[in-house]
């Protein structure tokens, strides 16, 4: 339910980022996501509490407990994302060349 009063939000810019993308890398899957901060309290007899929902949650870490949660929130979304260092590698390489193509063109 949290979601659906920026859903539309979402939606849009989930559009705007893989229409771009798909005018610059046409042979290169779009994989746009975004990551939100969701603050819950948990009160006395347990129960969370959603206090609000973050659009461009922090990663700025102040303590080591911070760093754990969010390192995994990270790893986590990339993934879900199906991602591995070998796709990167690809990526990277088709960037590259494309940049090239772009530079000499």
């Amino acid at each position: 339910k949290t979601l659906v009063g920026v859903a539309p939000h979402l939606r849009s810019n989930y559009r705007s980022a893989t229409s771009a993308r798909n005018t610059r890398l046409p042979s290169t899957p779009s994989r746009c996501f975004e990551l939100l901060g969701f603050d819950v309290l948990i009160d006395d007899t347990l129960n969370p509490v959603l206090m609000e929902v973050n659009h461009s949650p922090s990663f700025e870490v102040d303590t080591r407990l911070d760093q754990e949660i969010k390192a995994r929130a990270i790893r986590d979304a990339i993934h879900a994302l199906g991602l591995s260092v070998d796709q990167r590698e690809k990526m990277l390489h088709r960037q590259r060349v494309a940049a090239k193509r772009r530079l000499y063109s």
